[in-house]
């Protein structure tokens, strides 16, 4: 006869919750995740600590400050071809240039270099709008229209491609293409692609910049008006609008690099981090380009008071 007892099964013990077992069951199929070994990525040291995932979040504060010389020779070599370019610069221009340099430094040679490559991708972003933005106009502002001109003069093509429409597809390229998970990640595993990439951010943004400041606009052909230089940074928005509006409203991370990468902060995932970059582009993006188009907007005004003024006083 059978026993009227309840059958439990062996592998089941009364006491474990299902939500115990599930938490065991994945581990058991995804195994504990950890950063890869590479470019940006560092052996847990005492200044870090196990994150939640097993991964280790380093501590930032701890994050040495890179030194690279080949930086500082460029720079210093840049700052020397300026001031034999410039030669007719005024102080204010100078300063101008010289917080351009300050700027790249600051991009490449502080821990804003250090966490954006290793952990951070809206880190990484906010060096990129350093080195495409905001350096390249104020380089610019260092030069006189004579100085622009030599320039133009001593470098075959330059008068070229910084019309407005080859400046505006170089830029756009450069921008979206970058961005393309496939290089984007390509350039945190290498450092000479990594190098490449500032390089030409930084190029573009001098492209882009070329024809609408007022000094160097003077050796385009095809030279823009107020109104047209207005234009002209509405459509140079777009290629950041797309990268940004992509990251900000993507479901899922695009770049494998940062996925599996440490996390630098608490709470902060990747597909936030991403969202993060997103942001921090489309501000910088409208903040700078709100900047010049105020100030193209108010010389234009200035110009068209003068030119209205101009016939009463002959007249008068």
């Amino acid at each position: 006869m059978l026993r009227n007892t309840p059958c439990r099964p062996k592998n089941i013990h009364p006491a474990r919750k299902p939500q115990q077992q599930l938490q065991r069951r994945r581990r058991r199929q995804t195994g504990p995740s950890a950063p890869p070994a590479g470019r940006g990525s560092s052996p847990p040291t005492s200044g870090s600590k196990a994150g939640p995932s097993g991964g280790v979040v380093p501590d930032l504060a701890r994050l040495a400050w890179p030194f690279d010389p080949t930086v500082y020779i460029g720079l210093a070599a840049f700052a020397v071809a300026y001031l034999w370019l410039a030669r007719d610069r005024s102080r204010l221009q100078s300063a101008f240039f010289g917080l351009g340099v300050l700027v790249a430094w600051f991009a490449l040679e502080t821990p804003v270099d250090a966490i954006g490559d290793c952990c951070l991708q809206s880190v990484h972003m906010v060096q990129h709008i350093l080195l495409g933005l905001i350096a390249p106009p104020l380089w610019l502002l260092g030069l006189t229209p004579a100085s622009a001109a030599r320039l133009a003069r001593l470098l075959p093509g330059l008068r070229t491609i910084t019309e407005p429409l080859p400046a505006q597809v170089i830029f756009a390229v450069l921008m979206l293409g970058w961005h393309l998970p496939v290089l984007y990640d390509a350039t945190l595993a290498s450092e000479p692609l990594h190098i490449v990439e500032h390089l030409t951010f930084m190029a573009g943004g001098t492209l882009f910049w070329w024809p609408v400041l007022i000094a160097t606009s003077t050796t385009a052909r095809w030279r823009l008006r107020e109104a047209g230089k207005l234009v002209y940074l509405v459509v140079g928005t777009l290629p950041q609008d797309t990268v940004s509006l992509i990251l900000i409203f993507s479901h899922q991370p695009y770049y494998e690099h940062y996925v599996r990468a440490a996390r630098a902060i608490a709470g902060v995932d990747p597909l936030t981090d991403q969202t993060l970059a997103g942001i921090a582009l489309m501000a910088a993006g409208k903040i700078s380009f709100l900047v010049a188009g105020v100030k193209i907007f108010f010389d234009w005004m200035i110009r068209v008071r003068a030119e209205e003024a101009g016939p009463r006083l002959v007249g008068g």
